[in-house]
């Protein structure tokens, strides 16, 4: 009898959906503290974060365990400096699409970690993110809901309807190694669109 309810327990557990993992987080030294988000993919060294404070997107990214090799530079100049960002290719397939999109992403300084989204500054629209490159201002939502055209299009269609993608494959690539290539069994992304006011 024990070994049949351990069995169903084990059954149980890898029965269950992905889920979006949900923490509290405290930053003492910006006195700041939120949620945060993750989604881990089916392969090891790969996920999902988004970063939530006062109900406001703080950034999302995307994990990967190794070095992605960045292929161009973004150029940004400020008011008192200027700064140069390191941009990757980021390749991502939903659902049943034939073929992949790409967006063009900044890459943190160990290579390490993609920036997806980071909140729409004031006065900016959709297609415009101040000097950063216009894919950050919605690349999780693209690939949650599928390329933005004109007006929107896909992306603004999925949105609206809460159509996300419930398979993700998402690819970069590596410096002098295979690509890595994760792919994400996607739950309803609605927690996380509400505790973020990503609308």
């Amino acid at each position: 009898m024990k070994m049949l309810v351990l069995g169903l327990l084990v059954a149980t557990a890898f029965a269950q959906p992905h889920e979006w993992e949900k923490s509290d987080y405290r930053d003492e030294l910006h006195n700041k503290s939120g949620v945060r988000f993750s989604l881990a993919s089916n392969e090891p060294g790969g996920g999902i974060e988004v970063v939530c404070s006062n109900g406001r997107l703080q950034a999302a990214w995307l994990l990967t365990e190794k070095v992605a090799d960045s292929n161009s530079l973004h150029f940004s100049k400020g008011f008192t400096s200027s700064s140069v960002q390191s941009l990757v290719d980021v390749e991502y397939r939903r659902d049943n699409d034939a073929k992949p999109h790409t967006l063009h992403l900044p890459v943190s300084k160990d290579f390490h970690v993609v920036l997806l989204q980071e909140p729409l500054q004031s006065g900016t629209d959709m297609f415009l993110h101040g000097d950063k490159p216009r894919d950050v201002a919605r690349g999780l939502e693209q690939l949650l809901y599928g390329p933005m055209g004109l007006g929107g299009g896909e992306w603004h269609r999925n949105k609206k309807s809460n159509n996300w993608a419930r398979k993700l494959i998402v690819g970069i690539s590596a410096y002098a190694d295979s690509d890595s290539v994760f792919t994400f069994e996607v739950p309803d992304p609605s927690v996380v669109r509400e505790s973020c006011a990503i609308n």
